[in-house]
């Protein structure tokens, strides 16, 4: 066979495999660059799945400002005779109602508001300017404290178990307590309630975070009332 024949096939044979050699290594570079590309599930963020909040689609009815109150009441552990009681009053509020049945509810209070209902003068001056100092609820700094219902469960004789978020100081915790709803000329209501201050950071004069305070020593349970009426519409 003439030489350069075969020196022909020779030279066409190495330029094939040359040829498909950059082909594979090609293709395998793009798969690599897909494959980069591509997210593993590990490192897809799931998404978040909140539940509703019961009552969030009924109509909302904004509570009475006028003859809504949140009554307070607080004492010394080891005094009786040195108790005190007082007000702070609602900035605003709603609740979902529909067909006269109230659902859920948002309401703000204005930690400004606090007033002492037991003392005159400069003693009344004096312990208002404490609970607002932050000793107690700090409220230049949290003007406002919210209470958000996020359930209501009817029981007997117009009572009714109510759950909801409560956020004093920007710290928020969950409470529940039972309540009185009538409806006559406007829904109207009312419940008895203890929380422990200190959940909410308030410790001044608390024996949980302090020694030897004797008469000093301030009870951790606050006694709330609320009394929230709201217009029929």
């Amino acid at each position: 066979m003439n030489k350069n024949i075969i020196y022909g096939l020779i030279a066409i044979i190495v330029i094939a495999l040359i040829g498909y050699g950059i082909m594979t290594t090609s293709k395998t570079q793009e798969a690599a660059v897909l494959k980069r590309e591509l997210p593993t599930p590990q490192n897809l963020t799931p998404i978040e799945k909140k539940e509703p909040v019961e009552g969030m689609n009924v109509p909302q009815v904004g509570i009475d400002l006028t003859n809504s109150v949140v009554r307070w009441a607080a004492k010394k552990t080891l005094v009786t005779t040195n108790n005190h009681i007082g007000t702070v009053q609602f900035v605003n509020g709603f609740v979902n109602m529909e067909e006269g049945t109230i659902h859920g509810g948002e309401f703000t209070i204005d930690m400004q508001s606090i007033v002492n209902d037991d003392l005159t003068g400069a003693s009344k001056e004096r312990l208002e300017k404490h609970l607002k100092s932050a000793d107690f609820f700090a409220a230049e700094e949290f003007p406002t404290s919210e209470f958000v219902i996020t359930k209501i469960t009817p029981l007997e004789n117009s009572q009714f178990m109510i759950v909801g978020d409560l956020t004093i100081k920007g710290i928020t915790n969950e409470i529940d307590f039972p309540a009185t709803i009538t409806n006559d000329e406007n829904l109207f209501l009312k419940a008895d309630l203890e929380i422990d201050r200190t959940l909410w950071d308030i410790r001044f004069g608390s024996g949980k975070f302090f020694e030897n305070l004797g008469d000093n020593l301030i009870d951790d349970i606050v006694g709330l009332t609320l009394e929230i009426s709201v217009p029929k519409k």
